[in-house]
């Protein structure tokens, strides 16, 4: 199906060809092949109305939390030994922990 936006007249029209066929797979002297074009029109209508504005009320909500302590740390594996030295090409595992109670606010992107 083909759609195509028009200017003049301010629409838009889908187009596409409806086959219809009386065998599976000869075709016959009745087959009969029809395009079909289908046009919606855009009418641009202005709309007035009028809408009371007020100002909002503003409440400071004054709430402090504290940061979750988070360490890193470089693994032969998941939960392997951890790693001091490694060379280039080495397979090593990247774990992130931090603490669960400041866990539920903060989070992490890596």
């Amino acid at each position: 199906m083909r759609r195509q936006r028009t200017l003049n007249p301010r629409g838009v029209v889908y187009t596409f060809t409806l086959i219809v066929s009386f065998h599976p797979i000869f075709e016959t002297e009745i087959d009969r092949a029809y395009q079909v074009r289908c046009f919606f029109s855009e009418s641009v209508k202005a709309l007035e109305v009028t809408l009371g504005v007020s100002q909002l009320t503003t409440q400071i909500i004054a709430r402090e939390f504290t940061l979750p302590t988070c360490m890193y740390e470089i693994r032969e594996s998941r939960n392997g030994p951890l790693i001091k030295f490694a060379h280039i090409g080495d397979h090593v595992w990247h774990v992130w922990h931090c603490d669960l109670e400041s866990g539920v606010i903060y989070g992490m992107l890596i």
